[in-house]
Parts: structure tokens; sequence; C-alpha cells
């Protein structure tokens, strides 16, 4: 009888100890996805205040400009920002996917 409860114990042990790595794992392939979501999101918001805005703002001084700028308001680059931001994250949640697959 302890013969089989050491056996139990031992397999419940290593059973264990499977389940508590993998679940690190995910863990932390979520807080890889959400640190790798904050920093492109930060890139991007920096990327176009840095290059876009500039443009965008000497585009909007010209008649045919501020047209344009009531079709696209200046609140456009963080939505386009965000939506990049989402399809960056759909990539990226594929792309670990397909790493958990392979291990």
């Amino acid at each position: 009888m302890p013969l089989l409860a050491q056996l139990f114990a031992t397999i419940f042990a290593q059973a264990g100890a499977i389940i508590t790595a993998i679940l690190t794992v995910l863990i932390g392939l979520k807080l890889l996805k959400i640190t790798a979501l904050a920093t492109l999101y930060i890139a991007t918001v920096i990327a176009f205040t840095a290059f876009v805005h500039p443009l965008m703002q000497s585009i909007f001084s010209s008649p045919y400009g501020q047209l344009l700028g009531l079709v696209f308001p200046p609140i456009s680059g963080t939505v386009l920002t965000g939506l990049g931001l989402l399809y960056s994250g759909i990539l990226l949640n594929r792309y670990l996917r397909s790493l958990i697959r392979v291990i």
C-alpha cells in the first residue's frame, strides 16, 4: 500500500509540475503580447507625431487642405494608430499561436 501511495504521489507531483510549466508559459506569452502591443502603440504614436503630423499640418493650411481637414479631423491619426495596433495585435496573436503549435 505505501508503494502505491508513493506511485500516485509521484504521478500527481509530475502532472502538477507539467501543468504549472504550461500555465507559466501561457502567462509569459500573454505578458509578451501586452508588452509588444504597448510598445507598438507608443512607437506608432511617436512616428505619427514626428513625421505625419507636420506633413498633415502643411497640407491642411491650404484651401484644399481645410476641406480635407473637415473630412479627416486631427483625432483621425490616433484612430488610425489604434486600428494599426489592432491589426498588428491580430498578426502577433496568430504568430504566437503558430509558435505554440510548433512547441
